[in-house]
């Protein structure tokens, strides 16, 4: 709680290693008030989570990434979770690169609540730059997702095989080279409610949104404004319900 956390970690290019800046494996933890800044590991440069049940809040995560000389996942250039029950709420998570998924925030098979954060300026190679959640439950409330940009699908958020409720956040600025520059959602299920998806940039098509099949989504009251190429773009409109949307 309360440290300054700068440029730790290790940069072995043979075995692996999580948490350049804190790791934990099993337990409880809460990580408060931090400055986590230019760390870096195999996976989980800033923060790495492992069957774990964390709160993280009120912490500035920033310029963290694995090692990209590494030849394993070299995922969650901020945080990555697997197996793990993650809270965050009020952290600044900006200027992270996640090598291949989630620049600022990598989830796999960890459900996670994400309320008032700003997850700004992230990128990585691979899908979601800001945010990826791989087989995971996600909430997402009140949240800032910026200036993100992915060579791949979901400049913002990537989603994949999830179960979402994403309300009252604003999505904006974030590009993807592909599709989805806003969000990508892909065999989800949930809601999406009350968002602004803003000048959001794809290079083939969802400039805000993007929409592969999902089993059930519903959308409703958000603003989708300005996004390019095709700012809000379902692959197809079987099960999902479009409602009240600007």
């Amino acid at each position: 709680k309360n440290n300054i956390i700068d440029s730790c970690g290790v940069a072995d290019v043979l075995n692996f290693s999580g948490g350049g800046g804190i790791a934990c494996y099993g337990g409880a933890a809460l990580i408060e008030g931090n400055r986590i800044e230019r760390c870096l590991a195999q996976s989980g440069g800033g923060i790495y989570l492992y069957q774990a049940e964390a709160t993280i809040r009120g912490n500035r995560i920033a310029g963290c990434s694995p090692n990209v000389e590494y030849s394993g996942t070299r995922h969650g250039g901020g945080i990555y979770a697997l197996h793990s029950t993650v809270a965050l709420e009020g952290n600044t998570i900006e200027n992270n690169d996640g090598y291949r998924k989630g620049g600022g925030v990598y989830l796999y098979l960890s459900p996670a609540t994400i309320a008032g954060d700003t997850i700004a300026l992230n990128d990585g190679i691979d899908a979601g730059a800001g945010i990826c959640a791989d087989r995971s439950s996600l909430s997402l409330s009140r949240a800032v997702v910026r200036q993100n940009t992915s060579p791949s699908s979901g400049g913002g958020i990537y989603l994949h095989a999830a179960s979402i409720d994403i309300s009252n956040c604003i999505v904006t600025l974030n590009r993807s080279n592909v599709i989805g520059g806003g969000m990508y959602a892909d065999s989800c299920w949930g809601a999406v409610t009350n968002n602004t998806f803003d000048r959001n940039h794809a290079v083939y098509g969802g400039g805000n949104a993007f929409l592969a099949p999902n089993p059930s989504l519903a959308i409703k009251n958000n603003l989708f404004s300005y996004g390019a190429k095709n700012g809000f773009q379902p692959n197809s409109l079987n099960h999902i319900t479009f409602r009240f949307n600007n």
